[in-house]
């Protein structure tokens, strides 16, 4: 009979000893692809303003630590452990994020003992109570990576790091953060997003090429010489071959630039006929293939590969608000799951290696969250007001609900002193025909549906919508 605590099986991973054998493109194999992504990455308008779209706006999300039940101030201590390092938050998600175009991101955990400030970076810190804090977390760089450390079962143990052909040095990974896209095969690479742009990254940047150098041809023209057929001849003589050469280089070598010019020979026959000529035929009629178009719709494949290809609306002339509205809706949903997939490696390795580090009890660790991608707009705040009210569900008076609303369309949020004060019982006034609350008072849901609705208003005047 089997044993069933004994792993049998294996993923079925390709590899070669500590290297990922699971590109099946040649060209792509081993660091190549490292190198292309690096080519795309930072070469390609598409791709870097869909990576710097997903940069930025998930730089922008913050992030709670929610305490278990029962905690005793570990949400709090994990919180200014998170402030406490010696790069800020964002900074440390943009590296995370590096996993997106490589499909993976190691980084390498350090701690500190929290004495306070000190002149030392390795041990500054701003707080003195004397808990192990993080110090940092730093990218050690894909294309850093000698090869992957395996145990028996295909498990990750650890990252070999060669850097400037120095020996290679073991993070083991009892000590890192393995970030991957996914997992399939436990793959420790994962699949880089941009792994599906590649073949419409190809052709583009081929037809790119053929459409810079078509346009300088037909500006310029088709170089064509004409020379006596001796000089093309098999049997023609060494300086008929170098002058042949010489035409040949020139015709080939025309551009138009500042340092154009051409020194020609003229030469005739005994009928009067030029022996050599040269001259630019221009190209005939239109293109059979429109290459712009060819090109965009690359582009927009390219685009396509990260759900990012909203950002090519309104480039094509073509495009509603109501499919950009889609699109943008189902990018924000994929960038969600991209973070909920960090917080998964936070609170499954992180979190309870500081708590055990620190003695303290890691059965219910706290656990970080992410909160949504972008700004609620206020025509999204409008309805759900319009919708709940005449629902019958109420909102007001409570302050969170308020100063929540108030962040939302960036007002000024209700102090502690104007809570207390709302509390207090208010003087009976006399009717009113004014539609705001009174002084002193919370707004009811309809003044405050009524309010955004006006202010919603005064800013699409504003940006004369």
């Amino acid at each position: 009979m089997a044993d069933n605590f004994i792993e049998l099986g294996q993923t079925g991973l390709k590899r070669s000893g500590g290297m990922i054998r699971e590109e099946f493109l040649p060209e792509l194999a081993g660091d190549r692809w490292q190198r292309k992504i690096k080519e795309m990455s930072e070469q390609d308008p598409v791709i870097t303003a869909e990576l710097l779209a997903i940069e930025m706006l998930l730089r922008q999300v913050d992030y709670d630590v929610e305490p278990a039940e029962g905690d005793t101030g570990q949400a709090e201590f994990v919180e200014s452990c998170f402030d406490d390092m010696s790069s800020a938050w964002p900074e440390t998600l943009s590296e995370i994020l590096t996993m997106l175009p490589y499909g993976w991101a190691y980084l390498e955990v350090t701690y500190k003992r929290r004495r306070g400030e000190s002149n030392d970076p390795k041990r500054n810190s701003r707080y003195t109570d004397n808990k192990i804090g993080w110090r940092k977390w730093s990218l050690r760089t894909q294309d850093s990576l000698w090869q992957w450390k395996f145990d028996d079962s295909g498990g990750v143990q650890g990252m070999w790091q060669s850097v400037d052909g120095r020996a290679p040095v073991l993070i083991p990974i009892e000590k890192s953060l393995l970030f991957r896209t996914t997992t399939r095969r436990g793959n420790p690479e994962g699949k880089s997003v941009l792994r599906g742009a590649y073949r419409p990254y190809h052709f583009k940047k081929n037809l790119e090429n053929i459409e810079g150098i078509g346009v300088e041809r037909d500006l310029a023209g088709l170089p064509v010489a004409y020379m006596p057929t001796k000089f093309l001849r098999p049997n023609a003589t060494a300086s008929e071959q170098a002058l042949y050469n010489q035409v040949k280089e020139i015709v080939t070598s025309i551009r138009r630039d500042e340092q154009e010019g051409i020194v020609w020979p003229m030469e005739y026959d005994e009928k009067g006929n030029e022996l050599f000529k040269l001259e630019l035929m221009s190209a005939p009629g239109s293109r059979q293939f429109d290459i712009g178009s060819i090109i965009q719709r690359y582009n927009t494949q390219i685009a396509m590969t990260t759900l990012a290809d909203f950002i090519t609306l309104g480039h094509e002339n073509v495009g509603s608000y109501s499919l950009s509205a889609t699109k943008d809706s189902l990018f924000k949903t994929a960038l969600e799951a991209w973070l909920d997939s960090i917080a998964g490696i936070i609170n499954t390795h992180a979190i309870p290696r500081l708590m055990k580090l620190n003695g303290m009890d890691t059965k219910a660790p706290p656990k970080m969250k992410f909160g949504g991608v972008g700004k609620v707009t206020l025509d999204e705040i409008a309805v759900f007001l319009d919708a709940a009210t005449s629902a019958g569900m109420r909102l007001f008076p409570s302050v969170d609900v308020e100063n929540e609303l108030r962040s939302q369309v960036r007002l000024p949020l209700l102090s502690e002193d104007e809570a207390a004060e709302r509390s207090q019982p208010q003087p009976v006034q006399s009717p009113s025909t004014n539609d705001g609350p009174a002084d002193g008072q919370a707004p009811t849901d309809k003044q405050m549906a009524a309010l955004l609705a006006q202010i919603r208003m005064a800013r699409r005047v504003t940006n004369g919508i």
